[in-house]
């Protein structure tokens, strides 16, 4: 009887370690994409400078580069956006002068698509 016993607690535990090996391994595949993110490059030399595209060349400014600049007035890269940055835009407006006369008022029109890719400090 007793045998039997021992063996059944063997048998048990043979079972817990199986179930919780299983868990393990689902835990470390649901991490892997995450994973293999993180590894990934940065697209087009973003790792070491910003990048902006206009997404929309039919509106009425089109940026053609942007600085993003610390409280000192530094270029930063990566953006630290714990600090204070100051982002400066090189553009060509193709319309109307864009200014807002009246602060309590916001100017609704579209005058701009830019996609911008860069990389944030940790």
């Amino acid at each position: 009887m007793l045998y039997y016993v021992a063996f059944l607690a063997l048998l048990s535990v043979s079972f817990a370690q199986q179930q919780q090996q299983q868990q393990q391994l689902q835990q470390r595949q649901r991490l892997q994409p995450a994973l293999r993110a993180t590894q990934c490059p940065y697209p087009n030399g973003t790792a070491t400078a910003i990048h902006t595209f206009n997404c929309d060349t039919k509106h009425k400014m089109l940026v053609r580069s942007a600085k993003v600049l610390d409280e000192d007035g530094s270029e930063m890269y990566p953006i630290n956006f714990k600090k204070p940055i100051t982002i400066v835009l090189e553009a060509e407006n193709n319309g109307d002068v864009m200014y807002n006369a009246n602060p309590g008022v916001t100017n609704q029109e579209e005058i701009a698509c830019v996609i911008t890719q860069m990389k944030i400090a940790a």
